[in-house]
């Protein structure tokens, strides 16, 4: 009998070895993405590293394994400064995405140095940098749980109702939340923030598809300001959205950004020239840099591009 049962049993799993075996790869690279010296660290090097937020890139070049003789990044050097913020923007393909990678160490430059306050990026554990960091992506990542899970995600210490409430205050993402209807009964009552227990207990869907755009957007904002990180990256992270909503979470952006370093990628200019420093990458290069009002009286590349999206 207790042969006919896993012989039974085994002929039933047999359609799903292959997608098992696929999983177990694939799980394994995604660790070795998140932390690529995991297997070579003790438990001191797991220990936290408490930065002031400011970066500087020396002399960054960096070129795909694929490609070694095609340099995507070239010779760019840029220092943001502790609560500062600065915008990279560009033509696609220029070289801006790349210094995202670069700084969430997704990829190590292939010569040049990576600054976080005083100590090299190569220095960092990965969980070390990202502790410190915090990204928010043009297509940010929902999971199916309720916005409270969603905001708490990743972070390592206990985050409390009140952080949450507040996250979402800086982020612009209250006020909707709290016109959301009332949350499943099948979830627990320890989800549910007692100061608004029908928003925030509410179940956003597979990939977060029972929101909007800019609604996905501004709970990544919140998720990002939760972990009070030192320095917050946005990439593209207006891009696809309508104008309604892209204003939504430019508010958002510059009412949150107090207090914490900020790069920015972006291709809408309005999104960014409140920036400290803008950037214009090209090729690869850094080809120009101040401020929207320096940029704009040198009459040059970014200039054009102000022309061309009508904005002076």
């Amino acid at each position: 009998m207790l042969l006919s049962n896993v012989g039974w049993t085994t002929f039933t799993m047999n359609q799903c070895f292959k997608e098992m075996v696929t999983a177990s790869s694939a799980t394994k690279l995604v660790f070795s993405l998140l932390n690529p010296q995991l297997e070579k660290e003790d438990a001191t090097s797991a220990a936290q590293f408490i930065s002031d937020g400011a970066v500087q890139a020396e002399s960054i070049s960096f070129a795909y394994l694929s490609r070694p003789g095609k340099r995507v990044l070239n010779d760019v050097s840029f220092t943001v400064d502790r609560a500062r913020s600065v915008a990279f923007v560009g033509p696609s393909g220029g070289g801006k995405s790349r210094l995202v990678n670069l700084l969430m160490r997704f990829y190590d430059p292939n010569s040049g140095q990576l600054w976080l306050d005083d100590t090299p990026f190569s220095a960092l554990t990965p969980f070390q940098l990202r502790s410190n960091i915090a990204l928010v992506s043009q297509e940010p990542v929902l999971f199916r749980a309720t916005i409270t899970d969603n905001i708490r995600l990743g972070v390592e210490e206990e985050v409390s109702d009140e952080q949450v409430l507040e996250a979402c205050r800086l982020a612009n993402a209250a006020d909707f939340i709290r016109d959301f209807p009332e949350a499943s009964a099948n979830i627990p009552k320890v989800l549910r923030l007692p100061t608004s227990p029908s928003g925030y207990a509410t179940v956003v869907g597979e990939k977060g598809r029972s929101l909007s755009g800019g609604q996905k957007q501004r709970i990544a904002i919140a998720r990002a300001l939760v972990r009070r990180p030192k320095m917050i990256v946005l990439d593209e992270a207006t891009s696809a959205l309508d104008s309604q909503s892209e204003k939504a979470v430019r508010v958002a952006l510059e009412s949150s950004a107090h207090g914490w370093t900020s790069v920015m990628i972006a291709h809408r200019l309005d999104a960014i020239r409140h920036c400290d420093e803008i950037c214009y990458v090209e090729e690869g290069r850094i080809v120009e840099r101040g401020t929207h009002t320096e940029l704009v009286g040198k009459r040059a590349k970014y200039y054009e591009m102000t022309k061309q999206q009508r904005l002076s």
